[in-house]
């Protein structure tokens, strides 16, 4: 691969647990192996998708100004958007919140699972590899709970909040997300998806 800060091409070796590769021209890290292994990111990733569940199902905060009452939900959130005449805005929560997260988090398992219990790589390996290197960057559930902390600061002062089960199921979905992606070490998934990857590209040089 090549370094991100130098560009110089370094090819990283099968790091062991708590080992991390650096380049040999910058000393930038480049990979870095759990000390926990893939058991720690498999378990956060099916425990986030039990919370998002959660928050899916219970309201996420209800508002109280002047008698009037107005609960929230992540189902109702979309169409209050659109109700205040704001499409992007729903859109972007549906698919940068929800949408691409929970597609992140099941690719990320269907490579976790048989490379935890030691099976042999799936012939979907690769591209779920880089589906989901690309996803991760669209999966922007920090951004919406840094802009949901700060809203509350200032709609705190206009209203009595009450946090629902769904802001809490959503603030752990988030915490146990970034947990199980920090920990998603992809270094071992490629090499042990090396017989396909020789495979495609043996495939792709054969001639005609």
């Amino acid at each position: 691969m090549a370094c991100q800060m130098c560009d110089v091409l370094v090819e990283i070796p099968e790091l062991g647990a708590g080992e991390q590769a650096e380049c040999t021209a910058c000393g930038a890290v480049l990979s870095a192996r759990s000390t926990f292994g893939t058991g720690l990111s498999l378990a956060c990733a099916l425990a986030s998708l039990f919370m998002l569940a959660l928050a899916y199902v219970y309201p996420f905060l209800t508002l109280e100004s002047r008698g009037l009452t107005h609960k929230l939900s992540l189902v109702t959130l979309p169409d209050t958007m659109l109700e205040f005449g704001r499409p992007e805005i729903a859109v972007s929560i549906v698919l940068l919140t929800l949408v691409f997260p929970t597609i992140l988090t099941l690719l990320n398992m269907s490579v976790l699972i048989p490379f935890h219990f030691g099976m042999k790589a799936p012939g979907y390996v690769i591209p779920v590899l880089r589906w989901s290197h690309h996803l991760t960057h669209w999966s922007m559930v920090d951004v919406f709970v840094i802009g949901v902390l700060a809203s509350l600061t200032k709609i705190i002062s206009l209203a009595d909040i009450t946090l629902g089960i769904g802001f809490w199921s959503y603030m752990a979905f988030a915490l146990l997300g970034l947990v199980s992606l920090w920990h998603f070490d992809r270094s071992p998934l490629w090499h042990w998806a090396k017989p396909h990857r020789r495979h495609g590209e043996h495939k792709a040089g054969a001639p005609g």
